[in-house]
């Protein structure tokens, strides 16, 4: 089991972070991808479009295809404020 920096900083969690997010982020190139688990949050790889826009590929539920959601639409769902998604 993963858990982002992220999802316990939003939560208030009681886990171990085994990663940051903006980190990954900032490592990855336009087009690029990495497998990246977070548990808490539900994805299992990042991946940043041609722009440069950070999206996470979750977990399929009940056999269906994985959701691509932007690191905007996630960090909608947790209610959080970050000034500087991680696009860079």
């Amino acid at each position: 089991m993963g858990y982002s920096k992220q999802y316990k900083e939003w939560t208030n969690s009681n886990v171990e972070a085994d990663f940051d997010v903006k980190e990954e982020s900032a490592r990855l190139a336009p087009g690029g991808e990495k497998e990246l688990v977070c548990d808490g949050i539900g994805f299992i790889k990042l991946t940043k479009d041609e722009d440069g826009l950070l999206k996470c590929i979750m977990k399929p539920v009940d056999g269906q295809p994985n959701e691509v959601v932007t690191w905007y639409e996630i960090m909608a769902r947790f209610n959080a404020n970050s000034p500087t998604p991680p696009t860079e």
